[in-house]
């Protein structure tokens, strides 16, 4: 059938035209209304993005939700940035919602923080009641029969528990003991010493300059002269060396008191062992003393403690001794850490790379002072087993991770465990577990039992 429309339009063609050009002017009409409804649901989507992003940022400034507070609540709620029209439902809502999750968020976080909080307290406060106890054991029992008990494996027990505060440098004192008989005018003659060698060498600096270039030629020394050019310069690194000293403690900067002790003990022992010098690390041996007794008696501790044999070896330069000591080392780490140890040799890491470190600063200048502390407490009553301990202990905590680093990221980990907060407690449990072959025992033995130069 013929469509009359047909018809129509064939009798009259404009009306094509007119047809097309209402179908186009339709199109046009229904395309910039779905525009415009595109636009406004983008400039409705930016609104409500700029408003959260306004929202956060006055949270931020009115403060955490510290309490169920329906005031703080509502004039959060309520806020709305001049720029913007009022809120729609939906952004009330979200509003709503993310007011509510913060709130749940920072009440679950108060409440985490709260309850650690509480178990420091509560770990502290054992503690403290725990060392009040050893502290009248040692007071009572054990310093005024010393000679007695020192070599019982009892007494053992109370060093691994943690020495007192308050009576660390004294047993420290107790345990090295005076073998050289150093008196305190000794110590005071020595330290008169090195500071009258500095005048006279700095003095004898800018003589020697003066004539080098006048003449322009080289200036032969005394083998005196040079012994003293030689201490001169320990001196000098001394003075570089004293604030890297427990940096993050922040106590032995430029002109504190205890800079100043520190600096006096350490040239009274260059003077007094020139055999020895200044070694770098020998600062933070000399500053675990000073923070634990006075100069005179930290000067005693440190002569005999750097002339103990267990580490000596390592300030004197003597290859034998290292060796000796390394690979002792060695044996202890293969039996205990063998899957590790024979890792480390693929990579070629030797004990030489981070073991010396450890040994000749007594863990000093490579973990936090308080894990330090503990560590030389074990060595006072142990001596070198203990050092061998403590690295065992260490290289276990990172045995997985270390297994599946390579040779640069192993060091790199070593060189930062300082900053690990690790648990005291733990590490000295470990060490108690680590296991030593009966001959590397009596290895242990003879090195500790070694006459010392003096």
């Amino acid at each position: 059938m013929n469509n009359p429309s047909n018809k129509i339009i064939q009798k009259n063609p404009n009306l094509t035209l007119s047809l097309n050009s209402l179908d186009n002017t339709i199109n046009s009409s229904e395309k910039e209304t779905q525009r415009q409804d595109v636009s406004k649901s983008y400039q409705s989507k930016m609104a409500l993005e700029q408003s959260m992003a306004e929202l956060r940022n006055f949270i931020d400034v009115v403060g955490p939700i510290e309490t169920i507070n329906s005031n703080k609540i509502n004039q959060i709620l309520s806020y709305r940035p001049k720029n913007l029209p009022k809120k729609s439902k939906e952004e009330e809502e979200y509003h709503r919602r993310l007011v509510e999750e913060n709130k749940k968020l920072y009440l679950e976080s108060i409440k985490q923080k709260q309850l650690k909080e509480q178990k420091i307290k509560e770990k502290q406060k054992l503690k403290k009641e725990k060392m009040n106890y050893y502290n009248k054991i040692w007071l009572n029992d054990l310093i005024p029969n010393w000679i007695e008990i020192r070599k019982k494996n009892s007494t053992k027990f109370y060093f691994y528990e943690g020495l007192p505060d308050n009576l660390r440098g004294k047993i420290w004192l107790m345990c090295l003991g005076n073998r050289f008989s150093i008196t305190k005018e000794y110590y005071e003659i020595e330290v008169k010493k090195a500071i009258d060698l500095q005048i006279e060498i700095q003095k004898k600096k800018n003589d020697l300059s003066k004539q080098k270039e006048n003449e322009n030629e080289n200036i032969k020394l005394s083998k005196e002269e040079r012994e003293k050019f030689d201490r001169e310069n320990s001196i000098n690194i001394i003075d570089l060396d004293i604030e890297r000293t427990f940096p993050y403690l922040n106590i032995f900067k430029h002109n504190s008191p205890l800079s100043d002790d520190l600096r006096e003990i350490l040239r009274a022992f260059v003077i007094s062992r020139p055999d020895i010098g200044y070694v770098q690390g020998l600062s933070f041996i000399a500053g675990m003393l000073i923070l634990n007794m006075d100069k005179y008696k930290a000067f005693i501790s440190m002569m005999n403690l750097i002339l103990d044999p267990a580490i000596l070896p390592f300030y004197k330069f003597d290859q034998k001794g290292i060796k000796t000591r390394l690979l002792l080392f060695k044996h202890i780490f293969y039996f205990n850490l063998p899957e590790l140890c024979e890792y480390f040799d693929f990579i070629q890491i030797k004990p030489e790379h981070y073991f010396l470190n450890w040994n000749m600063t007594l863990f000093s200048h490579c973990v936090h002072i308080d894990i330090a502390m503990r560590i030389w407490d074990v060595y006072m009553i142990e001596g070198l087993k203990s050092i061998y301990a403590a690295a065992i202990v260490f290289l276990s905590h990172f045995e997985k991770k270390f297994l599946n680093m390579d040779f640069s990221e192993i060091l790199n980990q070593i060189n930062s465990i300082k900053l690990i907060n690790f648990d005291e407690d733990s590490i000295i449990q470990g060490m108690k577990n680590v296991k030593f072959p009966d001959w590397i025992e009596l290895e242990i033995i003879k090195l500790n039992d070694e006459s010392i130069p003096l």
